[in-house]
């Protein structure tokens, strides 16, 4: 090729209208970017997420199913509401149900303390699934606001149970005190069938007596300290 046609060539393409420049994002763009389909792939495949997710629809329906209670306590209320959000969260972060929402659990309960215990039992296993460290997965908003949710619901649930532990003592009290009246009441009577007789036998009665009139005291103090209501 002859240097007047190269020269030619070479104008024609200096001519030509260079093409719009593309738009590049930003190292840190791109990087979260990837960030966040990393996420949603650990998400999608962590199996702890989705055994999380059956522990806190178990843990739901052992708090909503009371039996023959006749209403839910406003804890076992709130503890409710928040295993709810909780179990949207890990689902919002595996962008599906795993099926266990309506599951009976395998648990047999008997009674409200039964009940009670086995929902904390699956509550502290689902945190034990979501709370885990950084360094075994990246940061992950969903399971972190599920964790929190599922704390505040282990805190609403241990108060329940110390409230009906708290009511379990106090009932217990209560009888004791009752008991140990009626009795006071039948050594006085002993003591009055005496007449003016003192022996031996009405002084043990007295000093027994004496003993229940100090227990009964103690008794009476026990329930207005732990029991005001």
């Amino acid at each position: 090729m002859n240097r007047h046609l190269t020269a030619g060539l070479v104008s024609v393409m200096l001519l030509v209208a260079a093409p719009p420049a593309l738009t590049v994002a930003s190292p840190s763009a791109v990087l979260s970017i990837h960030i966040l389909n990393v996420q949603k792939m650990l998400a999608e495949t962590d199996p702890r997420l989705l055994r999380a997710l059956t522990d806190l629809h178990y843990a739901r329906y052992f708090l909503a199913h009371q039996g023959d209670q006749a209403s839910a306590e406003p804890s076992e209320v709130r503890a409710i509401r928040v295993t709810d959000l909780a179990a949207r969260e890990v689902i919002a972060a595996i962008k599906t149900d795993n099926g266990t929402a309506n599951r009976v659990p395998p648990d047999i309960v008997r009674g409200r303390s039964d009940r009670l215990n086995a929902a904390l039992r699956y509550l502290e296993g689902a945190y034990q699934d979501l709370n885990i460290p950084e360094d075994e997965n990246s940061s992950n908003a969903w399971r972190k606001r599920a964790a929190s949710d599922t704390l505040d619901a282990i805190n609403f649930t241990k108060q329940t149970i110390g409230a009906d532990q708290l009511d379990a003592t106090c009932r217990a009290l209560r009888k004791a005190y009752d008991d140990v009246r009626v009795s006071r009441e039948d050594l006085n009577e002993a003591l009055s069938s005496f007449g003016t007789t003192r022996n031996d036998t009405y002084n043990d009665t007295l000093q027994l007596r004496d003993r229940t009139d100090a227990t009964l005291r103690d008794l009476g103090a026990s329930v207005q300290r732990q029991c005001p209501h």
